[in-house]
């Protein structure tokens, strides 16, 4: 069967899957929508017995847990996964297959210990560099182990006995000489992280508990044994057998032991008569303090999992829910959802969000700086500032399905948004052709943030020594540009909506005549200072007009006025390719029709020009009664624009178009859109993410 029968007959079924399945419209607005997730819950606090009844096995993680995350009824929750119909688009046995393993699981949670959040926090980014450093080395094992085998297996028949002996005990020589390098390697790439690393990983654990499909257990019993049985065979270097008892259960595993490994590779630097240079003995020293135990226990139809440095010291099990996490505060915030039957929680302790800050900042002595243009030390102070602007005390989480996905996030106050700051253009949301809506109130410090970072960046590039540099005049447009922005406020949004067009005088007119549906689409800013703005702009606009005429760059700059509105446009851009052309029209459009709009209340940065004026002529409307932060990502409005643009898409591709359309129409008639709220709630801020269905 060819590809394009293939996509056809996809289509087709497509097309009729969505005709019967396809559901009314639903007549709420997005501000309606909006302004329903945006509403909290009602108070409620559950007893001990309601939230033992409500969330699994939470009721064995122990009290003094930092962070985890939960799947209370994980065998429901995937059946009513499995149960949606936007998944019909998969087909059938793969969703059984990729689904299959989380049938064998009833009730699942992960727990850190004391002491680890803060742990994983300082070292989630070096934790994921050791990571690939292994991969990349452990790769390498692997290619010199299968050569060599290749080399045996294809070895010449006419060798006698003695030199096929000797033939293998030189394979074994060069397989140990190799490995020695490669581990060595390995210990210099991996040593400052290591070192970095390992007084921190004295008292760490990590706890999962499953409650298991019976047939499971016994299953993993097997698998115990025989894992067990082939360490015991086949004794590593650095790992071993344990097993013991702790928190009242049958604990069996591998125990990393780092200083045995380091012991095996000083010996065999002595028998290779190597001396360890500084990097690697800072390794093997970092390397002789990691001792992690990899533990497993079955009972009860439960199955036990914990990584620690300590198992008599770090393993703990509630012996009973009033012993449990459940007893606690740090369960409250989900008492307010119980109701909803949550198919996930989570608890992510302020010392992650420190660590992650701090590990983020510390990357400026960990980086190549030579490797980078811009200043380390001043990029990864602002992110690790940015970061924190964002995530602030314990962040709390809880997704539920009802109509569709929700997902709720609270945490302390937010730095970066001002959340008491009303959406100035929701109503614009509400429109049938708009695609997406965003809006928020950013606060001084996020400008102040990200204008230190591009400042540095166009510093580096206007300094760099390459060949390709940009212009004097860039250095001055950002200047500007700063000045102009440094006119606004933190009022900021963005719309796209399907209501563009073609102008009447596009040059080619074969495409014109498909009357191509384009995305228009404004960035819009709040004013305080339109005379500061309007200067920097009128700057701006005067060195891209220099910059221009001196690279015989074929565009010219224009100003207009009146009614209030200052119009900054470009013009005389060349014809655009054909080959330039996109799913929704061709790309080279949006910048022949760029414009900026200015008033006393807003500067909007898009295209076309009657969009830019539209929008910015509403922020001197009077703003919605809905506060903080929203977006909307709606699939009707982006169907009418593919939809309308069939014709199009059917003339470049008939068969891919077709599929196209009817896989889209198709999502479109089981999803509304995703929408999202972020509010304040007294010292707490809310965020509701809504995948809405019909």
């Amino acid at each position: 069967m060819t590809t394009n029968h293939t996509l056809t007959l996809l289509a087709a079924a497509l097309s009729a899957t969505s005709a019967l399945y396809a559901q009314p419209e639903t007549p709420e607005t997005v501000t309606a929508i909006l302004q329903n997730i945006s509403a909290p819950a009602q108070p409620a606090t559950a007893t001990l017995e309601q939230r033992t009844a409500a969330l699994g096995v939470l009721a064995l993680i122990p009290a003094d847990a930092e962070s985890f995350a939960a799947l209370p009824h994980a065998a429901q929750s995937t059946r009513n996964l499995l149960s949606q119909r936007i998944l019909r688009i998969v087909p059938a046995y793969k969703m059984q297959n990729l689904f299959a393993p989380a049938g064998m699981v009833t009730s699942a949670a992960i727990a850190a210990g004391p002491g680890t959040s803060e742990f994983l926090g300082n070292n989630l980014i070096p934790i994921a560099a050791l990571f690939n450093i292994f991969d990349t080395y452990n790769t390498k094992k692997y290619l010199l182990d299968y050569n060599l085998q290749h080399e045996e297996l294809n070895g010449s028949d006419t060798l006698d006995s003695n030199q096929k002996e000797e033939a293998a005990r030189q394979r074994e020589t060069r397989l140990r000489q190799g490995m020695l390098e490669i581990n060595r390697n390995l210990l210099r790439s991996s040593s400052p992280l290591l070192s970095g690393m390992v007084p921190s990983m004295q008292n760490i654990s990590l706890t999962a508990i499953a409650e298991l499909h019976p047939s499971t257990g016994s299953l993993l019993k097997q698998s115990l044994n025989s894992f067990k049985e082939e360490i015991t065979q086949y004794p590593d270097h650095s790992l071993s057998w344990h097993e013991g008892t702790y928190s009242g259960y049958d604990w069996q595993g591998v125990t990393f032991d780092g200083k045995a490994f380091s012991l095996f590779l000083e010996n065999e630097y002595k028998n290779n008569r190597i001396e360890p240079d500084a990097n690697e003995r800072k390794g093997l020293e970092a390397l002789a303090l990691v001792k992690l135990h990899y533990l497993v226990a079955v009972r009860d139809g439960k199955a036990f999992f914990t990584i620690c440095s300590d198992p008599a010291k770090n393993i703990k099990i509630a012996a009973s829910p009033k012993e449990s996490i459940l007893a606690t505060d740090k369960i409250a915030f989900a008492d307010t959802r119980l109701n909803n039957n949550p198919d996930f929680l989570f608890l992510i302790d302020q010392s992650v969000n420190k660590g992650v800050a701090a590990g983020i900042a510390s990357l400026a002595g960990q980086l190549d700086a030579d490797a980078h243009m811009q200043s380390l030390p001043i990029q990864m102070d602002c992110l690790s500032k940015l970061y924190r602007s964002i995530s602030a005390g314990n962040i709390e989480g809880t997704i539920w399905a009802d109509k569709g996905i929700h997902l709720e996030i609270t945490q302390g106050t937010v730095p970066a948004l001002d959340l008491n700051s009303p959406l100035q253009l929701l109503p614009h949301a509400d429109r049938p052709e708009t695609m997406l809506y965003g809006e928020c109130t950013t606060t001084p410090l996020v400008a102040s943030l990200l204008g230190t970072m591009l400042d540095d960046d166009v510093k580096a590039i206007t300094e760099s020594t390459s060949p390709i540099r940009l212009p004097k005049e860039a250095a001055d447009i950002w200047n500007n540009a700063k000045t102009a922005f440094s006119g606004m406020n933190g009022k900021t949004a963005v719309l796209i909506d399907n209501k563009g067009t073609l102008p009447a005088d596009y040059p080619d007119k074969e495409l014109a005549a498909f009357n191509i549906a384009m995305p228009r689409i404004a960035l819009y800013k709040g004013v305080d200072n339109r005379r500061q703005t309007s200067a920097a702009w009128d700057s701006v606009w005067a060195s891209i007009g220099t910059m221009a005429k001196g690279y015989s760059i074929p565009v010219q700059t224009e100003k207009a006025a009146g009614d209030g509105i200052d119009i900054y446009r470009l013009s005389g851009w060349p014809a655009p390719r054909r080959s330039s052309t996109t799913l929704f029209g061709p790309s080279g459009q949006i910048f022949r029709d760029l414009s900026i709009a200015l008033t006393d209340r807003a500067c909007v940065i898009g295209t076309p020009e009657t969009y830019v004026k539209d929008i910015a002529l509403a922020a001197a409307t009077p703003p919605s009664g809905l506060k903080g932060a929203a977006f909307a990502l709606r699939t009707e409005p982006i169907k009418d624009m593919i939809v309308r643009n069939d014709a199009y898409l059917m003339g470049n591709n008939k068969e891919f178009a077709g599929m196209l359309s009817a896989m889209y129409s198709f999502i479109a008639s089981q999803i509304d859109g995703l929408y999202g709220t972020i509010t304040a709630e007294g010292n707490k801020t809310r965020t509701h993410i809504y995948l809405r269905t019909k």
